[in-house]
């Protein structure tokens, strides 16, 4: 279950080690590589049907996919 802070608590968010930064961009890098990826098999007409790039939401996912082992 989500956690709550109470009102009025003085709690810090805990800080993330830097490795665990480099981490996030690895993913970020890799999703965004890949999307262009796609795109450019979408365009060249190897790819049939719909594409969606989720441009701009590589932070969204990466930071969900590393805080859900």
């Amino acid at each position: 279950m989500l956690q709550t802070a109470e009102r009025g608590s003085s709690i810090a968010p805990k800080a993330m080690p830097p490795e665990q930064y480099l981490t996030a961009f690895r993913w970020m890098v890799l999703a965004r590589v890949f999307e262009e990826k796609l795109a450019s098999l979408y365009r060249g007409g190897l790819i049939s049907g719909g594409v969606y790039i989720g441009r701009g939401q590589a932070a969204v996912s990466a930071a969900g996919a590393l805080f859900l082992q």
